[in-house]
C-alpha cells in the first residue's frame, strides 16, 4: 500500500486531486495501520504459525509441495 501512495504522489504532480488523495489515504492508512491492521495481522500470524506466549513457533514448517508426488495433498474425503 505504502509504494501505491508514494507512486501517486511521485507521478501526479502537487495540488492535483490524485496526489492529495494519496496523501490523505496514506496519513489514513499509517494511523490505523499500527492501532488496527498490523495487531489483527500479528495474531493471525501467530494463529497459523502456532506461536507459543515467548513468539517461538509451535509447530514446525510445512514441508515443501512436490509436484511430482503421487499422493495428493487432500481428497474429497478428506483422507490423502
Amino acid at each position: 500500500m505504502r509504494r501505491v501512495f508514494s507512486n501517486a504522489c511521485t507521478y501526479n504532480p502537487e495540488g492535483s486531486d490524485v496526489h492529495a488523495m494519496a496523501t490523505t489515504l496514506s496519513e489514513q492508512f499509517e494511523k490505523h495501520w499500527g492501532t488496527v491492521i498490523e495487531p489483527r495481522v500479528t495474531e493471525l500470524i501467530e494463529v497459523v504459525l502456532g506461536a507459543n506466549e515467548d513468539g517461538r513457533r509451535a509447530v514446525k514448517p510445512l514441508d515443501r509441495f512436490d509436484p511430482n508426488a503421487s499422493t495428493p495433498l487432500a481428497t474429497t474425503t478428506g483422507k490423502a
